[in-house]
């Protein structure tokens, strides 16, 4: 199975129902425009997630996800372009946007932001590297010695650590990078061996080398959104 079909099938969505229920109760006060609810989300780029078609159509699985359930939903949607993940956030929290998709659980980020109560999908994180890599999955005994690519803000972290030390492995060179943009660019200009990640920006031709801390994924919105 291709990359961007095991995507397509570990990310598979909740029904339309299932997905009312979810989000009507995440987003009590967003505004509405002609009888119809109008929620801004975030978009940001992630394969398979979120793209942007060559006629500048926006498409990917969250894309259509809610382009379904607007119909049933009465929902005007309007996606607000962003440049990460990092910056769909900083909209979230200046209340340009009213959901964010794609959001892994973590306790310090829920102290700001609200999940919905159930996920929409499934991720895992991974290790990855270009499909040239002389390395081969779960070597760790190579991996002592090579240098990870990460983003800063990677909520599993430490998860990525304990994987590593379990398998032998405890001081690894990491390399840090602000935004999924310049860590994929250090992995194609061989500035790191493998990076690290969520399954979802996986490209199509890189290899995984690991993969670790399989959870769910949610929509979330700020807290202030669900205050009364």
């Amino acid at each position: 199975m291709t990359c961007a079909g095991v995507k397509r099938t570990l990310s598979t969505l909740l029904c339309f129902l299932l997905g009312l229920c979810l989000l009507a109760g995440l987003c009590p006060n967003i505004a509405y425009a002609k009888d119809k609810r109008v929620v801004k989300v975030a978009f940001f780029p992630m394969g398979g997630y979120h793209e942007k078609k060559e006629n500048g159509a926006l498409a990917g699985m969250d894309a259509e996800y809610l382009d379904s359930l607007r119909r049933y939903a009465n929902w005007e949607i309007e996606f607000v372009e962003c440049a990460s993940w990092d910056d769909a956030l900083r909209l979230l929290s200046e209340k340009k946007v009213d959901l964010v998709g794609s959001a892994q659980y973590s306790a310090e980020r829920a102290k700001s932001y609200q999940y919905a109560d159930l996920s929409s999908g499934y991720t895992f994180g991974i290790i990855a590297a270009n499909g040239d890599s002389d390395l081969a999955y779960e070597d760790f005994a190579a991996m002592r010695d090579i240098t990870f690519g990460m983003v800063k803000t990677y909520v599993r972290r430490s998860e990525f650590m304990l994987y590593l030390q379990d398998n032998g492995v405890y001081r690894p060179n990491i390399r840090e990078y602000d935004s999924t943009s310049e860590l994929q660019d250090a992995l194609a200009n061989g500035e790191i061996d493998a990076m690290v990640h969520t399954f979802m920006e996986l490209k199509e031709g890189q290899r995984l080398l690991g993969r670790f801390a399989p959870r769910p994924f949610y929509y979330i919105s700020a807290i202030w959104a669900t205050t009364p």
